[in-house]
Parts: structure tokens; sequence; C-alpha cells
């Protein structure tokens, strides 16, 4: 039985040669760590003792969710596979593992700040960079690992996949943080498919929200998104700017972040209006 287990997602064109080789960098091809990647485009060549689960039409959180119910360790890592880990990363959640802990580490670019890329870490994973800010009371939606107990029922998981977010709503995830235990994020960028993948996201969260109990009329969450580019905005350029490095890019991509942060306030729009998440099968 091995001590833990990777569950990792990846929908879309994807360099599985390079991911087997980051994993092995990382010290996470041995016995003691399993490996499981489901994705909608099989690899041109097979890996020796890593498990690959193709399938089409589902969400990425689904896709988290199918690789799941194959791990076999008492603990499971998520992972998303534009984002592998760095050096030692396997050391490092093996050291940290315990009962009833959840661990998260950081997120970092793995290009310069020149690079078009960094836009969409600016947006999503800014946050995520060491050092971490005191009192951060966000958590990665990847990068984490949690107790094969903590986590949904298998039925669940094929159905809805794996979420951060419900959990959160649940009380269910409060992870503690592994700080060099770091993902290294390398996902492939395009300003007009970013935008659009905010929006179904926004959509998404929007009709899951609806669907909480809450304390907030609806017409207040509805009323609400006009403003939320604005709140986003400034919440981005405040955790940006603690990173001399990345300063200059954030001025030069504030024009794009706003616009997908628009995107993102327009879906909200629409799953609270609708009741509706879309389909979730393009939430990649």
């Amino acid at each position: 039985m091995p001590d833990l287990s990777l569950a990792i997602a990846v929908k879309g064109p994807w360099d599985a040669s390079a991911l087997v080789q980051a994993l092995s960098a990382a010290g996470a091809i041995t016995p003691r760590i399993d490996v499981h990647i489901a994705c909608d485009r099989a690899p041109e060549i097979t890996f020796e003792g890593i498990d690959f689960i193709v399938r089409e039409g589902l969400s990425l959180f689904q896709m988290w969710g199918l690789a799941v119910t194959t791990c076999q360790a008492p603990y499971i890592a998520i992972l998303h596979g534009h984002a592998p880990p760095a050096p030692d990363w396997a050391k490092e959640m093996l050291a940290a593992l315990g009962p009833n802990r959840q661990l998260c580490g950081p997120i970092e670019p793995g290009y310069p700040p020149s690079d078009p890329r960094i836009t969409g870490y600016l947006v999503e994973y800014c946050q995520f960079h060491r050092p971490i800010s005191a009192g951060l009371r966000e958590v990665p939606g990847n990068n984490m690992v949690l107790a094969r107990w903590m986590l949904p029922s298998a039925g669940i998981l094929e159905r809805d996949g794996f979420s951060k977010t419900s959990m959160i709503a649940a009380g269910a995830l409060q992870p503690e943080w592994v700080n060099d235990a770091l993902v290294v994020h390398n996902r492939p960028f395009a300003l007009l498919q970013f935008c659009h993948r905010r929006f179904f996201h926004g959509r998404a969260y929007g009709a899951a929200r609806l669907a909480e109990p809450s304390a907030i009329p609806r017409f207040a969450l509805i009323a609400a998104t006009a403003l939320l580019p604005l709140i986003r905005l400034t919440r981005i350029a405040k955790q940006g700017w603690r990173h001399p490095t990345m300063r200059l890019a954030l001025l030069r991509r504030l024009p794009a972040i706003l616009l997908a942060e628009t995107c993102w306030s327009a879906g909200e729009f629409a799953g609270y209006v609708t009741a509706r998440p879309g389909d979730v099968t393009l939430l990649d």
C-alpha cells in the first residue's frame, strides 16, 4: 500500500513526457506514491507505473473526482497537469503527513513576469506565491493533500467531481501550509480563451452559491456583481504588489485582468439569475 496517491487532472493539449519528468524530479515516482492522471487526450506513449484515465466530456472537477476514486493510498494529493510539483515536493509532503492533517502548498510561475502567462497566474494564483500572506483565508484549487476519509464519497466524486468550493462551504477544508511543497504554474494562456473560461467558472460558482443556504438575499447577490470586477481587481493588485518582481507585469496586465474579472462577474450574474451552472464540461 503506498503512503500517498497523486490525483492529477488536465483538459486539452498537454505534454505527458514533461509532466512525468517533473514528477520524477519531484521525487513522486517511488513505491511510496502511486500516480493517477485523468485526461481527455491520451498520451502518445505509456509510462510504467502511472495510471492514465482517458475520458472525454467531463469537467476538470469531474476528472479530479475520477482520478481520486482510483487512488490507493490513505492520503491523496490534488494536482493540476499544468502545475507540476517542484523538486523536493514529495519529500516535504510525505514528511508533513499525519492523522487529521490537511495540507496545501504554494503555487508559483515557471516563467518570467514578462511572459503573457503571468496574466492567468496573477488572476488565479498570485495570493499563493511565497511568502504566503499572514491570515490568508483562501485555499488553492490544487496542490493540496487530504486524507481519504475527508473526501466525499465515490458516488459524489464521480458525479460532481472534486471541488474545493463545496468542501469550504461545508466547513470541511482548513488545510495547513507546507511552504516548501511548491508546484510550478506552466499553464498555456490565450486571453480570449481565458476570459471564456472565467465566465463559465463564474457562472458555475454563482449557481452553486445560490444552491447553498445563505443569509444574503438573491437580489443582493445579483446587484453585487456590478461591483465585483473592481473588488476582485483590487484584491489581485494587493496580492501581486507584494512581489517586487511582478509589479511591472501587474501594471502592464491591469486591462487584461479587469477584462477577465468582468467576464467572471458576468458569469456569476448569469448563475444567480438562471440558478443553472451552464455546461460544466467546459470547466477546465
